[in-house]
């Protein structure tokens, strides 16, 4: 994984930028423009924080391009522009752990899963600083926190005194409740959970579209592979996996067939599936 523990400013994901940040790119416009503190109407730090993000939920490219989801999402006739369906926090939920370019995010949902039940900031953190002295990577230990701090602040909001209700409220995955906060503490120092479920919380043709992403042009995977990221990116338990992928293979049992051989699970891919397709059929059903 190439590490980035930067970029956001300091700045969690509030739902509106991402329809804003589409909408900026679709005019053509470039974020390190001097225009862009006026016309995105916000300031030069969030101005920098929009353009993160697009890129951390795979919306857009590194070099400023739209991707075919970003469009297909987003767009003004996209199919969810104002994140107003569920499936929508799902999907990018699958994307930013996907992608890689926010590292915390795979880490946190993928690696230190495995690692604690329960964690604190630091604990998080301590686990971070000793991967990233193994694999040789530098980061001040106060970048550390706040990249720890504003992914937090993208699932759970914490009232305090500095708290800006309206502006915590409006992060854009809360709805997910995918981490949360445990009702007790030691020394003043609170303790959090990942709210793993049997993941009948994603619907079912969301979890669908993403399967296929990750499968690509790949006629099998194996299932450990699909618990990993999927099971990762959703906080889905190893025996909910095992149901959805049932399900599926029963909508769709001519085109997904489950294969036990000699201790090698696997999920096949006889017939091709559209991907895009299966997005349609989700949104055009609402």
């Amino acid at each position: 994984m190439k590490y980035k523990f930067s970029g956001h400013e300091t700045f969690a994901c509030r739902a509106l930028w991402l329809k804003k940040g589409i909408d900026y790119v679709l005019q053509e416009k470039a974020f390190n423009s001097e225009e862009s503190i006026i016309d995105l109407g916000v300031g030069k730090n969030m101005v920098t924080s929009i353009s993160f993000w697009l890129k951390a939920f795979g919306l857009m490219t590194e070099d400023n391009k739209l991707t075919e989801i970003g469009r297909s999402i987003f767009s003004e006739d996209g199919f969810d522009p104002y994140i107003e369906d569920i499936g929508t926090l799902w999907l990018l939920q699958y994307l930013i752990v996907k992608q890689e370019f926010a590292s915390i995010y795979p880490i946190l949902f993928i690696d230190y899963r495995k690692e604690k039940k329960e964690f604190t900031i630091d604990s998080l953190k301590e686990y971070l600083e000793l991967r990233l002295e193994k694999d040789q990577f530098t980061l001040n230990p106060k970048s550390l926190e706040k990249d720890i701090r504003v992914c937090f602040k993208n699932y759970l909001v914490e009232k305090s005194s500095k708290t800006n209700i309206e502006e915590e409220y409006s992060n854009v995955l809360l709805d997910l409740e995918l981490i949360y906060k445990i009702p007790r503490t030691e020394n003043g120092i609170s303790f959090y959970q990942l709210n793993i479920t049997d993941g009948k919380r994603v619907p079912k043709l969301i979890f669908l579209y993403c399967l296929l992403d990750f499968i690509g042009e790949e006629r099998a995977i194996n299932m450990e592979s699909i618990e990993k990221l999927l099971g990762g990116a959703f906080a889905i338990t190893k025996t909910g996996i095992f149901q959805i992928i049932n399900e599926l293979t029963e909508l769709h049992p001519d085109k997904l067939v489950y294969t036990e051989d000699g201790g090698l699970k696997q999920l096949q891919l006889k017939e091709d599936l559209d991907k895009d397709a299966i997005l349609r059929e989700y949104y055009n059903g609402k």
